[in-house]
């Protein structure tokens, strides 16, 4: 008999998960490299659909970790692993309630009380990152910014062509702050305007790996300036 589709609600509404996540091997990374490659397949797109759905920019491991570690429902391979972590990253817990919630929605299932170990995560979000679907914060690897629904390189095009068509490419043009690109009045219509600024910032890097751009990276991320050569 199968499982009912499990759900999840927030601000978007309710969520509806595929039938697969209530299959409880889907939690254990699979040893046979076949199944593992359709395993790895179905999660990176949950792992998008779920954050596309409930405009969830960043997955915060921190928050994951304090809430699995004391939870009956965790395997014993992730149980291990949270319990350690659990001391050190109570205080670090950051970001909103809601999105702790999410993020802990999305990787455990405790209907069939299975959880995905912090390990597994941090390999599919590196390959989510591998895939220019995001960034890792710091080499720490407990914040991920995700973009769900566009590549970073196709973000590189679409802040050329705008930035193109607001005459602000040439060796006329200003050099402008992170912070300006986000905040500027004139900017404000951007439509990468929502981005989060580690997410334009990397998407600004392949820019300036076409040599479309000169990036001037300061301590500050906001404060760091660009000048788009043309």
């Amino acid at each position: 008999m199968s499982a009912s589709p499990s759900t999840s609600t927030g601000q978007a509404g309710s969520f509806v998960f595929p039938p697969f996540y209530s299959f409880p091997p889907f939690f254990t990374r699979q040893p046979v490299e076949s199944t593992y490659a359709k395993q790895r397949s179905l999660w990176l797109d949950l792992i998008r659909s779920f954050c596309q759905h409930h405009s969830l920019p960043t997955l915060n491991l921190h928050a994951y970790q304090s809430s699995s570690s004391s939870s009956a429902s965790s395997t014993a391979s992730s149980t291990s692993t949270q319990q350690r972590n659990n001391t050190s990253n109570n205080a670090a817990v950051k970001g909103s309630s809601d999105e702790s919630r999410l993020v802990n929605q999305l990787f455990r299932n405790d209907a069939i009380n299975r959880c995905l170990s912090l390990d597994f995560i941090r390999t599919l979000l590196t390959d989510l990152a591998n895939d220019s679907y995001g960034v890792w914060s710091d080499p720490s690897r407990n914040i991920f910014y995700i973009t769900p629904s566009k590549r970073l390189d196709e973000w590189a095009s679409i802040i050329w062509e705008w930035m193109d068509g607001q005459g602000l490419i040439g060796p006329a043009s200003s050099i402008m702050t992170l912070y300006e690109m986000q905040n500027a009045d004139h900017m404000q219509d951007a439509p990468f305007h929502s981005l989060s600024e580690p997410l334009l910032f990397h998407a600004l890097r392949r820019l300036e790996a076409q040599g479309k751009c000169a990036i001037m990276a300061a301590p500050i991320l906001s404060e760091s300036g660009i000048k788009f050569i043309g």
